[in-house]
Parts: structure tokens; sequence; C-alpha cells
């Protein structure tokens, strides 16, 4: 219901900025699942770009590491494929 009424106002202008925003609301307000499922419905739904630092914001180390780490490996893929190119 949050997620939707916030979506409906402000997300032409900003998406990614709705989604953090919300992150950080339920995360003061101590509803931890709550904010992770905005992150899971924007995901889904919304074919959001994730980054990495939600993840932190949320203390699920384990997502965040393997976030970074997957992000890690698809920059060092494209720096391969930039070096045999030239």
């Amino acid at each position: 219901m949050e997620f939707e009424g916030a979506r409906c106002t402000k997300m032409d202008a900003n998406p990614v900025s709705v989604v953090e925003a919300l992150i950080h609301i339920n995360n003061q307000l101590h509803q931890h699942e709550a904010a992770v499922g905005v992150l899971t419905y924007a995901q889904q739904h919304l074919e959001f770009q994730l980054k990495e630092s939600w993840y932190e914001k949320l203390q699920r180390w384990d997502d965040a590491l393997k976030a970074y780490t997957a992000k890690a490996s698809q920059v060092t893929s494209a720096q391969l494929v930039l070096e045999t190119t030239l």
C-alpha cells in the first residue's frame, strides 16, 4: 500500500529515489521485512538496476557480498574483453 501510493505520485520523476526513501523509512520504523519487500517488489516489477548498497542498508550482508562479487566479476570480464580487442 505504501509503495503503491508513492509509486503513483512520484515514480515518474525518479523511481530510484522513491525506492531508497521507502527502504529508509521502513528501516527507521524497524520494519526490516517491509524494506526487503520494497526492494523485492522493485526488482521484480520495475526492472530495477540493483544498488548493492541497498543490501547493506538492510543489513543483509551475505546478499551484499554476492551482489558486489557479481558486479566485480562483470567489470573484470568487461576489462578482459576490452584488453583483448585492443
